[in-house]
């Protein structure tokens, strides 16, 4: 199994602009020293939701602070970005962190971002593979070119290239539907799952998609490059481990009902957003008690967080990411420690 660490920049009541970067600079460069496999960081911008607008500038500074964990995006908003700027960008990331970067991407999915950029929400779709496709062309071509709908490249030739060859690893988000699934496998490219617009991340469903998809398409092999998103949470007492996240995961529950839907200001649901209208909807009446119980949440002791790890272990799942600050309002102590309590004797259970 392969762990890593979400950082999505939550930004509770009373906490400062700096005192979230801070601490989850300090979360990051423990990380590294404790051993986890990766860091991911999530794209938020104009609300306290998430104050990572740019996370390519984020992944550099943990680039700097780290000698070994790879340093992934969940996810950059491809259709919010200028393609060219974009691969520049991760370029130069993946040149400064020496080729530790992975280039988690997704479509988006609040309205308000959306509104704000002046990006219509039904162009996300063919943005998107667009926004990709000249990426991943900038990265191993020279002189590359490129007519679509959106974006139009004219021999184009950017410095520096990637570090890793032919380039970063790249990482689609999916949940429930075969041809987002369909289109990574084709292409080669894993898939991140469990995506915190739904109260609980619900991971099995979409990793038994995953599998007939890949089974449809005969490429059962690539099953294994599937990361799950899981809230997590660990303290030596069991009863603890739930009672401190709560008031965070209230938090995050509060900020998620206000700026974490797709629905325009009228109510309607954009082309293709259907089925996160229905996943946001439905959260919503769904309590903290309700959810906690659930395996897809990695809280509890040690020894319960195994055996929630090992129920996922069963279903052929094997990498976790891992949310130990669900609301960024848990003490920075008591993220540190939860941290330190899971590497030390969670994870060593789960190594090959």
């Amino acid at each position: 199994m392969k762990f890593g660490l979400f950082f999505l920049l939550e930004k509770p009541e009373g906490e400062s602009d700096a005192e979230v970067y801070r601490n989850s600079l300090e979360q990051i460069k423990l990380a590294d020293e404790l051993g986890y496999d990766y860091i991911w960081l999530a794209e938020h911008r104009f609300t306290r939701y998430g104050i990572a607008p740019d996370v390519l500038v984020l992944a550099a500074a943990a680039a700097t602070v780290t000698q070994r964990i790879r340093i992934g995006t969940a996810v950059i908003v491809l259709p919010f970005h200028d393609p060219i700027l974009l691969a520049e960008q991760v370029a130069m990331v993946d040149q400064i962190s020496e080729g530790r970067f992975d280039f988690g991407t997704g479509r988006g999915y609040q309205a308000g971002e959306f509104r704000g950029l002046g990006v219509p929400m039904a162009e996300s779709r063919t943005r998107y593979e667009e926004v990709m496709d000249i990426c991943v062309g900038l990265w191993t071509q020279d002189h590359f070119s490129y007519q679509g709908k959106h974006y139009t490249i004219d021999d184009v030739t950017i410095e520096p290239k990637p570090v890793q060859k032919p380039h970063p690893p790249i990482w689609v988000t999916a949940m429930l539907t075969p041809a987002t699934f369909h289109y990574a496998a084709e292409r080669g490219y894993g898939i991140i799952s469990g995506n915190p617009y739904q109260a609980d991340p619900q991971f099995h469903d979409a990793y038994m998609v995953y599998q007939e998809t890949l089974a449809k398409m005969g490429k059962p092999e690539l099953a294994k490059n599937f990361w799950a998103l899981a809230p997590s949470f660990v303290h030596a007492d069991n009863e603890r481990a739930i009672e401190i996240p709560r008031e965070s995961a209230l938090s995050y529950q509060e900020a998620f009902e206000k700026y974490g839907t797709p629905r325009q200001k009228d109510g309607s649901l954009p082309e293709t957003y259907d089925r996160y209208g229905e996943g946001w909807d439905g959260a919503r009446s769904i309590g903290y008690a309700n959810t906690v119980t659930s395996p897809n949440f990695l809280l509890g002791s040690p020894d319960e967080v195994k055996k929630r790890l090992e129920t996922n272990r069963s279903t052929g799942m094997n990498d976790f990411i891992l949310w130990m600050n669900r609301g960024g309002a848990i003490a920075q102590k008591d993220v540190l420690a939860s941290m330190e309590l899971f590497a030390r004797e969670v994870m060593p259970a789960f190594r090959d």
